[in-house]
């Protein structure tokens, strides 16, 4: 079989937005608004410098942890340690309460696993805490052989080291693999390059890549596209 393993991206992948902002702005407001001199609207124009961290060189991840002790420090909160881990795990809640999963990826998950595929996510987020917790919610972490998130390896998505890292984690070479994502750069492009086969889920805001060997509407096709890969169906 030519191909060993499957991997994913998370957001607007396998989950989707169903109000993370709105969730970001009510439960910080009820967290810190009693105690601190925060408003709805500070919340909300700071929810849109999230992921803006000013030390930034390049492409390196930045956890959300510390991601808290800015939001805090532009409030004119001091970011004391139990204040910062607090908060922090708030944010866990928000990020996991906020997304759901797609239509039939669960199913399509576990039909892959069940024919003998490696599962994997490939996720550029600032919290693995948040990623695992998404996938405990969908009930797939017994379904996944490994989880890489860019806070836990540094590298974000679309550099190769963090494609190549999650191919050593199942010991696969790059041939053998194919990764889905919605993101024509940091998904396709940046797997592309590293040398796995890509799968584009298809967004209303997002061009197809050229770097895209198949692209998709639902995650309910992947299991297709990988029959057209290896010529043979699945059972």
């Amino acid at each position: 079989m030519l191909i060993k393993a499957v991997f994913f991206d998370m957001g607007s992948t396998l989950v989707y937005d169903t109000g993370l902002r709105r969730n970001f702005v009510e439960k910080l407001y009820e967290k810190l608004g009693k105690n601190y001199n925060v408003s709805r609207e500070e919340l909300e124009k700071l929810f849109n410098l999230w992921d803006f961290v000013p030390y930034r060189e390049g492409e390196e991840e930045y956890w959300d942890l510390f991601r808290v002790m800015l939001l805090l420090k532009r409030l004119g909160i001091s970011p004391a340690p139990h204040l910062v881990n607090s908060v922090y795990k708030t944010i866990v809640e928000i990020w996991v309460e906020s997304y759901q999963i797609e239509e039939n990826a669960a199913s399509t998950v576990k039909k892959l696993k069940n024919n003998g595929f490696k599962i994997g996510i490939i996720s550029n987020a600032g919290s693995y805490d948040s990623v695992y917790g998404e996938l405990e919610k969908a009930n797939l972490l017994n379904y996944i052989d490994v989880v890489i998130v860019s806070q836990a390896v540094i590298w974000k998505k679309p550099s190769p080291q963090i494609f190549r890292i999650a191919l050593d984690m199942v010991g696969v070479k790059p041939f053998e693999a194919v990764h889905v994502g919605d993101d024509p750069v940091a998904d396709i492009k940046g797997a592309k390059k590293a040398g796995l086969w890509t799968i584009q889920k298809l967004r209303k805001d997002r061009e197809i890549s050229p770097f895209a060997d198949f692209a998709i509407e639902k995650i309910s096709e992947v299991p297709e596209v990988i029959e057209e890969i290896i010529g043979e169906k699945l059972p």
